[in-house]
């Protein structure tokens, strides 16, 4: 059997997290991104669609997308071609948006 190690504090550390977002921050990154999927549009991947959805921001003049194999790379830079998500699909992503409200500890 393989111990767990669990970080000193850790638990203090989630609970003023969750306290001081209101318990709003609770839902995992995992549960989010498989909120997104039905949205992804025929012949796309996810991390696509999010790409093009932060590229249709005219606010936006740069992202750096993570990357760990030569295929994300090609896959990230296939996004720049100009061609911008159907408004339907970026009225729809909108909603998934998720609007945190900055604490004195998080700026």
């Amino acid at each position: 059997m393989r111990e767990v190690k669990v970080r000193v504090n850790q638990n203090l550390f989630r609970q003023i997290v969750l306290e001081n977002y209101s318990y709003s921050c609770a839902i995992s990154s995992v549960d989010h991104a498989n909120a997104l999927k039905p949205l992804v549009p025929t012949g796309m991947t996810l991390p696509e669609m999010a790409l093009r959805f932060i590229l249709a921001n005219p606010d936006v003049g740069t992202i750096i997308p993570g990357m760990r194999k030569i295929k994300h790379v090609e896959s990230n830079i296939a996004c720049s071609d100009g061609e911008t998500l159907p408004a339907s699909s970026l009225t729809e992503l909108r909603k998934h948006r998720w609007e945190r409200q900055p604490t004195e500890w998080s700026q």
